[in-house]
């Protein structure tokens, strides 16, 4: 799991950076984020970059949510 991976704006931080480059190595993300749209743009552009990915509008401060999306990328 990277945490960090939906910045706003046109600022790659830590997490983005991460994720891009491991999705160059064909590695498959679950882009998940509070707001489902931009989960969904931040797996799409992983894909883009040669990865897989998939997304889900989930809040990780919600331990609950956390079961949830980790039960739905197995």
């Amino acid at each position: 799991m990277v945490t960090g991976a939906s910045v706003h704006g046109y600022d790659i931080g830590i997490g983005r950076a991460i994720a891009y480059t491991l999705a160059r190595e064909r590695a498959t993300f679950a882009g998940v984020d509070i707001d489902g749209d931009r989960a969904a743009r931040s797996a799409k552009g992983l894909v883009l970059e040669a990865g897989k990915a998939f997304a889900l509008a989930s809040d990780v401060s919600h331990a609950s949510d956390c079961g949830r999306f980790v039960s739905d990328t197995e």
